[in-house]
C-alpha cells in the first residue's frame, strides 16, 4: 500500500526563484494589509473623536440653553466715554469694547447730526408710547351753540 509523508526536497534553482517571488507577494499583500488596517483604525479613531466633541458640545448647550451662532453686530463709537463698543443688533447689548484710536476721536458733522436726530426719535417714541398708554374712558359729548351766520360781505345777521 502507497501513502505519502510530507518530507523535506531540496529545490531546483527555478523552484527557489518561483518561491522568492512567491514570498515578495505575500509580503507586499501582507503590508498593504497592516497599512489599510492601521488607516481603518485611525478612521474609526477620528469618527470616535468627532463624536465625543460633538457629545461634549450638544452637552454644553443643553446645560446652559444657549449656543455660539454667527451675530450681527457693528462698531459704535461712545464719544462720552471714549470707547469704540461692538453691539449685537439683535439685543443691542455691548459684547467688546476698546479704547477709541486718535483718528476716531473727532466726531464729523454728519455723527453729530445723527446722535441729535437719535436722541428726538427716542424721545418721540416714548412720548408716543404715553400717549398711547393713556386710558380714556371720560365719554362726556360736549356740545357748541351754533355759529352765529353772517352774509357775503361779513355782516352779522
Amino acid at each position: 500500500m502507497n501513502s505519502t509523508m510530507s518530507l523535506p526536497v531540496i529545490l531546483t534553482t527555478e523552484e527557489i526563484a518561483i518561491r522568492a517571488k512567491e514570498l515578495s507577494e505575500t509580503l507586499e499583500r501582507r503590508d498593504l494589509i497592516e497599512f489599510e488596517a492601521k488607516s481603518t483604525a485611525r478612521g474609526y479613531k477620528q469618527a470616535v473623536e468627532d463624536l465625543g466633541k460633538k457629545i461634549t458640545n450638544l452637552y454644553r448647550m443643553v446645560n446652559s440653553g444657549k449656543e455660539d451662532r454667527e451675530v450681527d453686530v457693528i462698531d459704535k463709537p461712545n464719544y462720552e466715554r471714549g470707547l469704540m463698543e461692538t453691539l449685537r443688533l439683535d439685543t443691542g447689548a455691548i459684547v467688546k469694547y476698546r479704547q477709541l484710536k486718535e483718528s476716531e476721536k473727532t466726531k464729523s458733522l454728519f455723527e453729530e447730526q445723527e446722535a441729535q436726530c437719535d436722541a428726538f426719535m427716542d424721545k418721540a417714541a416714548k412720548e408716543a408710547d404715553k400717549l398711547y398708554a393713556t386710558d380714556i374712558t371720560d365719554t362726556t359729548i360736549i356740545t357748541f351753540p351754533p355759529a352765529e351766520k353772517s352774509d357775503a360781505m361779513g355782516s352779522v345777521q
